[in-house]
C-alpha cells in the first residue's frame, strides 16, 4: 500500500510540474538561455553536470529543482524541497540519476554508467520562493578516445619502448602523434611527473602532434622515463605512451690505483689497476707504456653503475725505469675524446754493470808503462753501496761507499806484462748482486816466457843431441824473433841460427854435448816489435847419474780383501817405473805404465815415486812384487814380497 500511494504522489507531482512550468519551457523561451556549459564524458564512466543553485539573496530559499533533457517540457529529475532544507529534501526515485549538493561544491547531477543516449542538452531549472526561476545548461557530449597514439624519431622511425641510443652533449628529438578522438586531444610530453613540453600542433585534420626538442642532452637522462600523454579533457584519464631513454655518457673520470709499494722491483709480477667513471655503456679501457699498448689486461664492469675497472699484471725490466705507464677510457659507441691518467714507473732491479776505460789514448795502442783508469759504469735503482774490483779472479779494489765518480774507478799504474787479462767490476743493492761482463786488457809487451818454462832441466850424454824447446807469450803475437845463448861457468856464446827453428810463440834448438865443458845453461831470447825479452827462458843441461832404488814400503797392515799400499821411488830423469807380479799374485795384472809424482830430490837430479793399491786373498798368501827401472838399455829391477 506504502508503494503504491507513493506512485500516485509522484504522478500527480509530475502533472502539477507540467501545468506549472509549461509556460516557462517553450522552445522559444529556451532559445533565450545562455549557452550550455560543455561537459565531457566517457562511454560507461560517471559524469557530474553542474547546477547553480547559489541564493539570489540570502533570505531567499530553494522550494525546488526540475532537470529537463532536451526540448522536452517533462522532467526526468526533480528535487522538491518547498516542505524542507534542501540537503533533506526529498528525491525522486530513479535508478542512474542522483542529485549531490554541498555548501562548497554546490549542486551536481550524478548520472551512473552513460550511456551513448545520455548525450544531449540538459537544463537545470531552480525555483525559489522569492525570486525569479534560473534555468542551467549543460552540454553533455561523449568522448571519443583516440584511435592510436605512436611515437617517432628524429628519423621517422616509429618507436615503442626505448628511444636512442642519444648522445651526452648532444640534441634529443622525439614526436608524439595522436590520431582521432574527440574532442581533439592536446597533446603533451612529461618526464619524472612533470610537464615539459604542451605544445601541440596539427598536422592532419584527425592527427595532433607534439614535438620533442632537448637541445643538449644532460647525465641526468640517462635511464629517464618520458610520456607522451594524449588528453581529451581533464575530467578523462589521458591516454600515456611510455618511452625509456637510452643514453650514452662520457667518461668523467680516470685514476690508476697501484696497489702495495709504488716501487716495481724486477723479476716480480704487479697489479695496477685503472678505475673510470662515468661511462655507459662500459668504458673501453686501454693500457700504454710509453705510448707502446700492453695488452692482456683484464676489465670488470661494476653492473648498475658507470664504473668500469681494468686490472693489469705488469712484468717490469730496468729499461723500463721512468717510463710513462698511461690509462685511457673512452666510450667508443660515442663521439667523445678520451680521458687519460699517467703515472712514472720507478722500478728497482741490480746494479747493471759495464766496465769501460778512461783514456783519450788509442787503446789498441797501450803497451807496458802506460797508465790507465777503468771506470765502472753503473745504472742501478736504488743507488749501489760498494764496488770491488776483480783481475781474474783475484780481488785488487774494494770501496765501502760510493759517494761520486772517482769511486767507481780503477786506476792502473806503470803497466805491465802482469796486468794484462779480464777486469771485472761487481757492485750491489737492495735487489741484489751483478757482475759487469769482464774487459779484457790486452797490453802490448815485450815477449816474457810461457807459464812452466821459465827454468827447465834436461839430462843427456855426451855426444847425445837433444831437442830444447822455449814458448813465451806476447803481444802482439806476430813478428816474434828467437836468438839463443849457451852459458856455462866461464864464458857465454851465441848459437847459430842454423840450429835454431821457431814458429810462431815457440823455438828450438838442436844441441849436442861433446866435452863436460858443454853442460850448461842454454838461454832462450825473444823480440817482437815492443822490445826485448827482459829475462830469458832458461835449460839446464845436466849429466845424468845411475838411479838409485829405495826399498818399498808397504803403507798398511795387510788383511784379506783388503787393499795394500806399496810405495816404490827412485831417481831417473824422465822414464817410467813398470810393475810385474808373481804368479803367487792372486790378481794378476798386466804391465802398464803408471803415473809418477815427481819431487825435488837435488839440484841435479828428480825422484819420481809410484803408490799402487793392492789387493789379497787371504793372509797366508804372499805375493811378490817385481819393478823394472830402465835407464837406457840398464834394467834397475826392485823385488817386494808382501
Amino acid at each position: 500500500m506504502r508503494s503504491a500511494g507513493f506512485l500516485v504522489f509522484v504522478i500527480l507531482s509530475l502533472i502539477e510540474l507540467r501545468t506549472s512550468s509549461s509556460a516557462d519551457d517553450t522552445l522559444e523561451f529556451q532559445k533565450t538561455l545562455p549557452p550550455p556549459v560543455m561537459v565531457w564524458a566517457l562511454k560507461g564512466h560517471n559524469v557530474e553536470l553542474p547546477c547553480d543553485v547559489s541564493l539570489p539573496t540570502p533570505e531567499d530559499r530553494i522550494n525546488m529543482i526540475l532537470w529537463f533533457k532536451d526540448t522536452t517540457g517533462i522532467p526526468f529529475y526533480s528535487l522538491d524541497a518547498r516542505d524542507s532544507e534542501l540537503y533533506k529534501a526529498e528525491q525522486m526515485a530513479v535508478s542512474r540519476w542522483y542529485f549531490k549538493f554541498t555548501k562548497s561544491t554546490g549542486g551536481k547531477l550524478m548520472i551512473a554508467n552513460v550511456l551513448e543516449s545520455d548525450k544531449g542538452v540538459y537544463r537545470c531549472r531552480i525555483d525559489f520562493s522569492d525570486s525569479p526561476t534560473r534555468n542551467f545548461r549543460v552540454q553533455l557530449s561523449l568522448v571519443d578516445p583516440p584511435e592510436s597514439i605512436f611515437v617517432m624519431d628524429s628519423q621517422g622511425v616509429e618507436v615503442h619502448n626505448v628511444a636512442g641510443p642519444y648522445f651526452e652533449g648532444y640534441d634529443l628529438q622525439l614526436s608524439c602523434t595522436v590520431k582521432g578522438g574527440r574532442p581533439k586531444p592536446s597533446v603533451s610530453w612529461w618526464m619524472n611527473g612533470t610537464k615539459i613540453d604542451d605544445f601541440t600542433e596539427q598536422v592532419f585534420q584527425d592527427q595532433s602532434t607534439n614535438r620533442l626538442l632537448i637541445p643538449v642532452v644532460t647525465r641526468d637522462l640517462w635511464q629517464a622515463v618520458v610520456e607522451c600523454r594524449a588528453s581529451s579533457t581533464p575530467s578523462i584519464p589521458a591516454q600515456i605512451k611510455t618511452i625509456q631513454l637510452d643514453v650514452y655518457l662520457k667518461p668523467l673520470t680516470i685514476k690508476i690505483v697501484q696497489s702495495g709499494s709504488r716501487e716495481l722491483s724486477v723479476g716480480r709480477s704487479h697489479q695496477i689497476q685503472c678505475e673510470s667513471v662515468g661511462s655507459v655503456p662500459a668504458a673501453n679501457i686501454t693500457w700504454f707504456l710509453d705510448g707502446d699498448t700492453i695488452k692482456h689486461s683484464f676489465v670488470t664492469v661494476m653492473d648498475g653503475t658507470e664504473r668500469t675497472v681494468s686490472n693489469l699484471t705488469l712484468q717490469v725490466d730496468a729499461h723500463d725505469h721512468g717510463k710513462e705507464l698511461t690509462c685511457r677510457a673512452e666510450n667508443s659507441r660515442m663521439y667523445a675524446p678520451a680521458i687519460t691518467h699517467s703515472i712514472r714507473l720507478n722500478v728497482t732491479y741490480p746494479p747493471i754493470l759495464s766496465v769501460k776505460p778512461v783514456s783519450i789514448m788509442d787503446l789498441d795502442q797501450i803497451r807496458e808503462g802506460d797508465d790507465l783508469q777503468l771506470n765502472c759504469k753503473v745504472d742501478a735503482n736504488p743507488p749501489i753501496r760498494y764496488i770491488n774490483w776483480y783481475h781474474g779472479s783475484q780481488v785488487i779494489s774494494t770501496t765501502s761507499e760510493v759517494r761520486h765518480q772517482d769511486h767507481r774507478r780503477l786506476f792502473l799504474t806503470n803497466l805491465n806484462a802482469s796486468s794484462s787479462g779480464e777486469y771485472v767490476c761487481v757492485a750491489s743493492n737492495s735487489e741484489g748482486v751483478s757482475r759487469s761482463v769482464p774487459y779484457n786488457l790486452k797490453l802490448l809487451h815485450t815477449p816474457e816466457c810461457a807459464p812452466g818454462t821459465y827454468s827447465t832441466m834436461i839430462g843427456a850424454l855426451r855426444h847425445e843431441t837433444v831437442e830444447v824447446k822455449c814458448a813465451v807469450k806476447s803481444n802482439p803475437e806476430s813478428g816474434v824473433k828467437f836468438s839463443w845463448t849457451y852459458n856455462n861457468s866461464r864464458e857465454t856464446l851465441p848459437i847459430p841460427g842454423s840450429r835454431v827453428s821457431s814458429d810462431g810463440l815457440t823455438s828450438s834448438v838442436q844441441y849436442t854435448p861433446i866435452t863436460e865443458s858443454d853442460f850448461g845453461t842454454l838461454a832462450c831470447w825473444a823480440s817482437n816489435q815492443i822490445g826485448k825479452q827482459r829475462v830469458p827462458c832458461l835449460c839446464i843441461l845436466f849429466k845424468p847419474k845411475h838411479p838409485t832404488l829405495l826399498p818399498t814400503v808397504p803403507s798398511t797392515t795387510k788383511r784379506p780383501s783388503s787393499p795394500a799400499a806399496l810405495v816404490m821411488t827412485a831417481a831417473s830423469s824422465s822414464t817410467s817405473l813398470w810393475r810385474s807380479a808373481t804368479q803367487r799374485t792372486p790378481l794378476i795384472m798386466k804391465w802398464i805404465p803408471l803415473p809418477m809424482q815427481s819431487f825435488p830430490n837435488s839440484s841435479t837430479i828428480k825422484t819420481q815415486m809410484v803408490v799402487l793399491p793392492l789387493y789379497t786373498e787371504s793372509a797366508t798368501m804372499r805375493p811378490s812384487l817385481v819393478w823394472t827401472r830402465w835407464i837406457r838399455t840398464i834394467p834397475m829391477t826392485c823385488t817386494c814380497l808382501l
